[in-house]
């Protein structure tokens, strides 16, 4: 009886401490779950404006696909080997042309890049918080787990024990039985010990759904 008195204090501190371990996981997911939504929605635009970029992207290179056809055509008229004084007029006249049209789409480029480079930057950096969360959520929810299994086998561990305790009390009249049923109730509970939480422990609170 002794023996199992102490057992029953030590699994209800367990219990204790278990419980509030449940109860600190579950307050500090949802501000970290709601702050991770936000990140959401502030990556759904930069990905609509990247998917943008790209199309873009691929406008612009599409556009110097028949330009670099004619500067391939330049390079084999006018470079390279001997031209006459007339073709070497012709060929600057022509590179002109072709530096006037291949300047705007190289400037395009330009600016395409640089924008990409500004938000993919944004875009990271909204993904590598984001991935902290969720980091920091999967601990929280491991840390659940883990007290919530402790408190489980704690709180199965004392009814085993109060059954046993309340069935020595009742048929073991030893001095060492009286001895500790008068600090027991019928039900087997401890008159020193606190009450655990009426309710169970709530759910882990980070869900996404």
């Amino acid at each position: 009886m002794a023996g199992m008195s102490a057992r029953l204090d030590a699994l209800h501190l367990i219990a204790s401490e278990s419980f509030g371990a449940m109860t600190r996981a579950n307050e500090a997911a949802p501000p970290k779950l709601k702050e991770q939504k936000l990140w959401e929605e502030q990556a759904k635009p930069l990905g609509v404006r990247i998917k943008t970029l790209e199309t873009d992207e691929a406008t612009n290179n599409a556009a110097m696909v028949p330009l670099n056809l004619k500067i391939r055509q330049w390079n084999a008229d006018c470079a390279g080997h001997p031209i006459s004084n007339a073709q070497d007029a012709v060929c600057g006249d022509r590179m002109n042309l072709l530096q006037r049209e291949k300047a705007p789409l190289d400037q395009r480029k330009l600016e395409i890049e640089s924008q990409a480079t500004a938000v993919m930057k944004q875009f990271t950096a909204i993904q590598t918080r984001w991935q902290t969360l969720d980091r920091e959520l999967t601990a929280l929810r491991a840390q659940y787990d883990a007290a919530r299994a402790r408190f489980d086998a704690a709180t199965s561990e004392m009814t085993r024990l109060r059954l046993v305790m309340h069935d020595g009390c009742d048929k073991k009249r030893t001095p060492e039985a009286m001895a500790y049923c008068g600090q027991i109730d019928w039900d087997g509970a401890k008159h020193g010990l606190p009450p655990l939480p009426p309710n169970p422990p709530p759910p882990f609170g980070a869900s996404r759904n």
